[in-house]
């Protein structure tokens, strides 16, 4: 905590005093160069925290704290053509899009009285002028800060992503969640940041929703990040870069940065100090990668670059407070990815907070932040033009996760294909096969749980515990305690234990469970022993204070 806080400071202080001639010492691969573009804090047009692209190839960026402006590069090494404010009263923005012949921009206002408040907004040209001229508020969003509102994007299906931080609520307009129900799902009270942040904040966390483009339908696709500010797709899907909690740092529920691999129905187990799901419950989804400690700030893909064929193919994601952006390589691992981290760019100080590739496959992106000084750099390849790279098809198995995926939609026709593959070996697959059955009629499927193999079994309790009524908790706790433990495997076992700890969480303590197929406990094992060390707490067992 002090380490960051002090990081945080330097980073500042210098930032601040520095010259733009000062942040051209940076590190990069062979072939590449960096230049400054414009320094936005030498014409007192404040610190620049996100960055679009319009139609005519033009950039778009807004100050944290005040106005938007659009910028027209010059060729490489020729710094600007033009910049100019756009005039509407708005701005204050930690994302914006261009897309659908407009700009939508995620305003991030914690003070009404300099601007129009928190939520989605769409401006648009009304006379054809080139100069937007009207806006037209989508949501209205109760979050602001650091944690408030955040990025924008265009996904494949012509919908619009908004990703929030833990201290953004869910709208109550929102009508459609493909995470049906979600709560703090722990049996034991959570140990919480004795500063209190975040103390009275939980479940869901941090979000992300999409919506058409006129912002009339909105529906919650991922939860359970901490503070996430961007995200991108790439290879089809969709990909961003959590935040750790730097407080917790040397206790044992901290949780470094990550890259998560966003599928529609995942819960990425943020809640609040200690009571963090850790990555093997199988209701929620693990980070495809740590990425250790930093504060995370822009994703974009490589795709639209111009830059070696294995720069196409990944992310670049950057990190604010130690000033560097990541290259990561995608991998395809069964259903999900398997990445693979170096650093791509760095210097010092180099307060990184969005990017973007322009029409000429450069990437630019910006510096500030905390009202730092700021900068819009682009880092252009010197090497040969090089050609767009091919995506290789989807594995079976990722083929499969996205069958599931559209199903869904609560069709009962789906009910077979769903129910077979509740036991597939592929994670992300059990658990996108899950969330489909989460949204069928209890009714037409749980009487099938008594005879389903082991994994289905446990997928199939945990979608009934998380979407039924408690009349179900008797065939729920007959079900895991009929279970043969010796016949399970190491996963099985952990699996089994948090059906049964989310049964007692939604449903209380269950007369009839029965836990004699579980393993002895200690066991020597850190997660067992961890899941099992709760239960046997929770149902105050004689002679668990002794044995641990």
């Amino acid at each position: 905590m002090l380490l960051r806080s002090l990081l945080w400071t330097t980073i500042y202080l210098l930032v601040s005093t520095c010259t733009s001639e000062e942040y051209l010492d940076l590190n990069l691969p062979e072939g590449f160069r960096a230049e400054l573009v414009y320094s936005p804090s030498e014409h007192h047009q404040g610190s620049w925290v996100c960055l679009t692209t319009d139609h005519q190839g033009r950039l778009i960026a807004s100050d944290q704290y005040g106005k938007l402006y659009r910028i027209t590069p010059g060729q490489k090494g020729k710094g600007l053509i033009e910049i100019d404010s756009i005039t509407l009263n708005i701005g204050r923005a930690q994302g914006l899009l261009w897309a659908f012949n407009s700009l939508y921009v995620s305003v991030n206002n914690f003070d009404t009285e300099a601007g129009p408040e928190s939520g989605v907004y769409r401006l648009t040209d009304s006379d054809g002028d080139d100069q937007l001229d009207h806006v037209e508020q989508l949501v209205s969003l109760d979050g602001a800060g650091e944690h408030g509102p955040h990025s924008l994007v265009l996904g494949p299906d012509q919908q619009i992503y908004l990703i929030a931080g833990n201290h953004t609520d869910i709208p109550t307009s929102f009508s459609s969640f493909q995470v049906p129900v979600w709560k703090e799902d722990r049996l034991m009270p959570a140990v919480k940041d004795p500063r209190g942040h975040a103390n009275e904040r939980g479940a869901p966390g941090g979000w992300i929703a999409r919506t058409d483009s006129l912002g009339q339908h909105w529906e919650v696709i991922a939860n359970g990040f901490r503070n996430a500010y961007d995200m991108a797709f790439a290879k089809g899907d969709l990909f961003t870069y959590d935040s750790d909690m730097e407080w917790d740092l040397g206790t044992p529920w901290y949780r470094p940065t990550r890259i998560c691999h966003v599928i529609p129905g995942a819960e990425y187990g943020w809640r609040t100090g200690s009571a963090k799901w850790p990555d093997y419950y199988p209701d929620n989804l693990p980070g495809l990668m740590p990425m250790g400690q930093g504060s995370p700030t822009g994703v974009v893909y490589g795709a639209n670059s111009n830059f070696p064929a294995k720069y196409q193919d990944g992310l670049f994601v950057l990190d604010w407070s130690f000033g560097t952006i990541y290259f990561i390589g995608l991998d395809p691992q069964g259903a999900s990815f398997k990445g693979k981290k170096e650093m791509f760019l760095a210097g010092s100080p180099l307060p990184v907070t969005d990017a973007v590739f322009g029409q000429d496959g450069s990437l630019y992106f910006t510096t500030g932040g905390r009202r730092s000084a700021s900068g819009l750099y682009r880092v252009s390849y010197q090497g040969k033009p090089v050609a767009a790279t091919k995506t290789p098809p989807p594995s079976l198995e990722a083929q499969l996760r996205r069958q599931l995926e559209k199903m869904s939609d609560g069709d009962p026709k789906h009910l077979e294909k769903i129910w077979d593959l509740l036991d597939h070996e592929d994670r992300y697959v059990r658990y996108a096969a899950r969330i489909a059955l989460e949204r069928q009629h209890p009714q037409s499927w749980k009487e099938r749980i008594a005879d389903a193999s082991s994994d289905a079994r446990i997928q199939s309790c945990l979608a009934l515990i998380r979407t039924a009524e408690e009349t179900n908790k008797s065939l729920v706790s007959d079900a895991l305690s009929s279970l043969n433990g010796s016949n399970l495997d190491h996963r099985q076992q952990l699996d089994l234990m948090r059906a049964y700890s989310l049964l007692f969480s939604r449903w209380g303590p269950s007369e009839s469970a029965v836990l004699s197929n579980l393993p002895e406990y200690p066991t020597g094992d850190p997660a067992l022993d961890r899941e099992l060390c709760d239960l046997l707490s929770y149902l105050e067992h004689p002679e668990v204070v002794a044995k641990t």
